[in-house]
C-alpha cells in the first residue's frame, strides 16, 4: 500500500502486528511519534444496521397513526369551533325578540355554505358510525340470548345497514340540492344560511333518533319470525305491537 508524501509529515516505515499496522512517521518540525491505525470490524454495525431497517417502516406507520389521530381532533376542535361560532352569529344578529337579525340580507358566499356543511355532515357521519357500533353489538348480545347462528345474523344486519346507507345517501343527495337552491346566484342570506345550518343540523338528530326506534322494533320482529322458521322482514314492513 502506498503513501503520498506531505510538506510536513513523511511515512517512512510500517509494521503489522495483529489487529493494528503500526506506522513510523517523521515530522519536519515534530519529534518521531508513532501513528495507530485499528482495523475496522464491519461485522458489528450489520446488527444495528438491520434493526435500523426494520424499525424506519414502523416509525413511518407510527407517524402515519398519529397524523390520522391528529386530523380527528383538529376535525372535532374545528366542528365545535364553527358551531360556536355560528351561536355566536345568530346572538349577535337576533333581536330583544329572538325574531328580527342584524342585517338578515347580508351575503354568505357558497364556499362558506360548504365548508361549514361539510364539518356538520363529517361529525354527523362520526356519530352515525358510533350508533351502528352499538347497535351491531346489540345484536350480537340478542343473538347469543335467542341462538341466532351466524348466517341468519349477518342476514339481518346487511338488510338493516343496507336500508340506513341508502336513506344517507338521500339525505346527501336533497342537501346538496338545498344548497344549489339558496346560493343559486353564487350566495346567500345570512338568514338563509343559518336557517339552513339549523334544519340540517336538526335534521340529522331526528334521523339518528328514528334508526334507533326503528331498530329495536326491526330486530324484534326479525327475532320472532326465526323463531317461527319464518323468512326475515325487511327495513320497511309494518312494525308489530
Amino acid at each position: 500500500m502506498g503513501y503520498s508524501n506531505m510538506q510536513t509529515n513523511i511515512l517512512l516505515k510500517k509494521q503489522t502486528d495483529g489487529t493494528s499496522i503500526t506506522v513510523k512517521s517523521s515530522s519536519t518540525w515534530l519529534e518521531k511519534q508513532d501513528i495507530i491505525l485499528k482495523k475496522i470490524n464491519y461485522g458489528k454495525y450489520l446488527i444495528p444496521r438491520f434493526f435500523f431497517i426494520t424499525f424506519l417502516p414502523l416509525f413511518f406507520l407510527f407517524l402515519q397513526n398519529m397524523y390520522k389521530f391528529q386530523n380527528d381532533i383538529n376535525l372535532k376542535f374545528q366542528f365545535k369551533n364553527i358551531n360556536s361560532r355560528n351561536l355566536a352569529e345568530w346572538n349577535r344578529g337576533a333581536s330583544a325578540s329572538g325574531i328580527e337579525l342584524e342585517d338578515p340580507y347580508k351575503k354568505v358566499d357558497y364556499k362558506e355554505v360548504l365548508t361549514v356543511w361539510k364539518a356538520i355532515r363529517d361529525n354527523e357521519g362520526i356519530k352515525l358510525s358510533t350508533l351502528l357500533e352499538n347497535l351491531l353489538d346489540d345484536l350480537f348480545e340478542q343473538s347469543n340470548i335467542h341462538g341466532i347462528d351466524t348466517q341468519d345474523r349477518n342476514g339481518i344486519w346487511l338488510k338493516f345497514a343496507s336500508e340506513v346507507y341508502e336513506l344517507v345517501r338521500r339525505i346527501d343527495h336533497n342537501t346538496y340540492h338545498k344548497i344549489y337552491s339558496i346560493c343559486e346566484g353564487g350566495s346567500c342570506t345570512r338568514e338563509s344560511y343559518i336557517c339552513f345550518i339549523n334544519e340540517n343540523s336538526n335534521l340529522w338528530e331526528s334521523f339518528r333518533c328514528e334508526i334507533g326506534r326503528i331498530w329495536h322494533s326491526f330486530l324484534k320482529n326479525n327475532l320472532d319470525l326465526l323463531d317461527k322458521q319464518v323468512v326475515l322482514i325487511d327495513f320497511n314492513s309494518k312494525e308489530s305491537n
